[in-house]
């Protein structure tokens, strides 16, 4: 291939400024193909071709991660070679200089080296608060890893990359005058017939209205130290200006006073995702699908006002909205500072993807997982939690699952058991003032009716474990399809037991309690149920190549204490087909 046809590749970040200097390049003479010329949060387009983007994020996924869930590293398949191979051949042919923006190749670099040894590079570089800032503003797209340590990881690899290869880099925090002056000296450096045009891409206006007069200053204080550094790093080699190059608050962002009086730090309860706090000790993550209702009590359940013998900055709670769009981010995190909100835009009907991709963004030395929403938690169900992964290591703790109402409730439904008899039941109650009483009100559930002191259950609906250990293990399996998850705790309990030397260990009067909300398998009415159950087992059995049979594990630890109010679900032995209430 020839000099003049060596591809380009746009490196940058999200939200900071590829776009602009993708169409700005472009303008100067270098070939994009069919890319996006024009969107609502972008009047100019992202200059991004659609194929290309959906085939990083196919790498993506397939090597564990996602744009904002970086991988430990990168793999692919033959079929996406053949797809990238198709790409390139599309742009080659044309017999122009061409080239190729998606901020995804930061990380997906190693692909697309694979088959380009040889391709030139342009970059762009902002400053991580207003980037943060930027992607916190987009309300269903809220990035699952902290926005500042996902720029890290980003970035990080740009500075790597610019230490070993002669990049020419930009600056978007620049003034308007110096970042014109940078792309034109860019384009020159990378020979294209720059020409200056009459209308530029660059467009002071849409940077204003894209980062809003809230960003006045720029409040550094809790950003990472190592994400200054590696700032710092990567302007110290952006190309040589004549402009002014140097503030702490980014021209485009808003031009300080003499004194300004910094921007107010928000509240932990308005945008806990904007600075990366010190990794938690536990993270939870709770999927949930069309369940605003459902998911009022569990996140209060969830949050520090209700979890006792707990501090926020001991647990995180990623709450992932699955395939729906009823839940406002804010809202979500106004329930406590130490809870992120993640939306999975999926027509799966499995959670499985969903819930894997929230993990990819856990922080804490441990993880836990509600795949059910709808499931309200004991107050101490964290602490106990906590208390039992510390002194038995390695090992997995799980609890009991019971439903509220009189019987199970894909029973008590036929029976007109509903969400107006329910909230009844815990008005009755006086929750939240006191949730261990919600063991007055519940039956417990099918797989637990074994009760307290009887082993491990057949099916774990809180269930935590070393977060290691986890990701080794692989996470939900991909493969389960089925509504709601089919068997996966099923098969993840199996998967845990499976694992050598993790010690099993059941939680003494901690719960979660399941609110009826017409879920696949609890709002399933008995005509259908028994086609729905053969189903999951035979989706089970083409995974594993074998039946899901009971699990019966008696060797066990246990950890906590018995409220009065669930001592009644101690029992010996329950028939198989009883519903377990207190007299």
């Amino acid at each position: 291939m020839s000099d003049h046809v060596t591809p380009l590749c746009v490196l940058g970040m999200h939200r900071s400024g590829t776009s602009c200097l993708t169409g700005s390049l472009e303008q100067a003479g270098l070939f994009l193909g069919e890319v996006k010329r024009a969107s609502p949060n972008n009047p100019k387009g992202n200059r991004e071709n659609t194929a290309l983007q959906k085939l990083n994020e196919a790498v993506l996924v397939h090597s564990g991660g996602s744009w904002d869930v970086v991988p430990e590293r990168i793999d692919w398949t033959a079929e996406h070679s053949q797809a990238r191979d198709a790409l390139i051949g599309d742009f080659a042919a044309h017999g122009l200089p061409w080239g190729f923006k998606d901020p995804r190749c930061l990380i997906t670099l190693p692909f697309w080296r694979d088959a380009l040894p040889d391709m030139r590079f342009a970059a762009t570089l902002r400053h991580p608060v207003p980037v943060a800032r930027s992607l916190m503003r987009r309300a269903k797209l809220r990035p699952a890893t902290p926005p500042i340590a996902l720029w890290l990881a980003y970035n990080r690899r740009l500075l790597d990359l610019c230490r070993t290869h002669d990049i020419p880099l930009v600056c978007f925090d620049w003034p308007d005058a110096t970042y014109l002056e940078g792309v034109a000296m860019l384009a020159t450096r990378l020979g294209l017939p720059h020409v200056a045009p009459d209308d530029p891409f660059f467009d002071a206006d849409l940077v204003h209205a894209t980062d809003g007069a809230e960003a006045a200053a720029l409040d550094t204080s809790g950003v990472l130290p190592e994400a200054l550094e590696v700032h710092a790093a990567l302007h110290a080699l952006a190309v040589p200006v004549t402009g002014p190059t140097e503030a702490v608050a980014p021209a485009k962002v808003a031009t300080p006073a003499p004194a300004p009086a910094k921007v107010a730090t928000p509240a932990p309860s308005q945008a806990p995702s904007q600075a990366l706090s010190p990794a938690p000790k536990l993270s939870i993550v709770v999927n949930f699908h069309k369940m605003k209702r459902e998911a009022a009590r569990t996140l209060h359940a969830l949050s520090p006002a209700y979890q006792q013998g707990v501090a926020a900055e001991d647990y995180e709670v990623i709450a992932v909205e699955n395939g729906s769009a009823e839940l406002d981010p804010d809202w979500v995190e106004g329930f406590g500072p130490n809870i992120r909100y993640l939306r999975h835009e999926t027509t799966a009907p499995s959670p499985v993807a969903g819930i894997n991709r929230a993990a990819g963004a856990a922080r804490g030395t441990y993880i836990a997982t509600i795949v059910d929403g709808a499931r309200i938690p004991t107050p101490g169900i964290v602490a106990t939690t906590l208390r039992a992964l510390a002194a038995h290591r390695p090992c997995f703790v799980a609890s009991l699952a019971f439903h509220l109402g009189p019987k199970t409730q894909w029973k008590a439904v036929q029976e007109g058991y509903d969400t107006a008899t329910e909230d009844a039941a815990l008005d009755s109650i006086d929750w939240p003032a006191d949730g261990y009483r919600l063991f007055e009100i519940a039956t417990l559930a099918p797989t637990s009716k074994r009760g307290f002191l009887n082993g491990v259950p057949g099916e774990c609906s809180w269930i935590a474990m070393p977060r290691k250990r986890s990701e080794r293990r692989g996470g939900y399996d991909p493969g389960v399809v089925s509504p709601g998850g089919g068997l996966m705790n099923q098969d993840l309990l199996r998967r845990v037991l499976a694992m050598p030397g993790m010690t099993p260990v059941m939680l003494l009067g901690e719960a979660t309690f399941h609110q009826v909300h017409g879920g696949a398998a609890t709002g399933t009415v008995r005509e259908g149920r028994a086609e729905m159950v053969a189903s999951y087992k035979a989706e089970y059995e083409a995974l594993r190549g074998h039946p899901c049979h009971k699990v019966r594990v008696y060797d066990c630890s246990y950890m906590g204490t018995m409220p009065p109010q669930a001592l009644p679900f101690i029992r010996a032995v329950v028939e198989d087909d009883a519903d377990v209430r207190q007299p």
